[in-house]
Formats: C-alpha cells, sequence, structure tokens
C-alpha cells in the first residue's frame, strides 16, 4: 500500500482509509460523539462512512469512474479491493 511514488500524505490517507480511521460519522457515533446525519457533499441526505465518502457516493462514483479510465484499472468489489487493484 506504501508506495514511494506517491506523495507521502497520499499514502497516510490510503493508509487510513483502509484501517477505517477517517472521522466520518459511524466512526464517531462509536466513539460517542453525536453529529448531524448527512452527507454535505450530495442531495441525498445518507450516513456518511468510509464506503460511501469514498465509494459509493455519486460524487466518489464519478471520482473513480474518472481515475479507472486513466489509471486503466477496473472498478469492482469494495472499497479494499480497489486500493488493492490501483
Amino acid at each position: 500500500m506504501w508506495c514511494k511514488d506517491i506523495h507521502f500524505e497520499i499514502n497516510f490517507l490510503v493508509w487510513r482509509i483502509w484501517k477505517g480511521r477517517i472521522a466520518t460519522e459511524d466512526n464517531l457515533k462509536r466513539m460517542k460523539v453525536n453529529i448531524a446525519s448527512t452527507c454535505y457533499c450530495c442531495e441525498i441526505f445518507e450516513e456518511e462512512t468510509i464506503a460511501y465518502l469514498f465509494l459509493t457516493s455519486l460524487i466518489a462514483q464519478k471520482l473513480c469512474r474518472k481515475f479507472a479510465t486513466y489509471a486503466s484499472v477496473q472498478m469492482q468489489g469494495g472499497l479494499k479491493q480497489m486500493i488493492q487493484s490501483w
């Protein structure tokens, strides 16, 4: 997962996504922190999860499709499968 050709901050973000260490609503709820239950990037107000933010939201799907086209990778499976294929 750690690629020396990719900037450290990007590697670190991917590692945090992989480990589920992003401050999303579902993770904050587990730590007993209550926040409003909406994703502000979309018109559809769904619970904010790592998979939703980086894979299933409309914006994420558009970005992933563009990246997959340019990088010639498949968009199949879950978030971890996509990270592995990239």
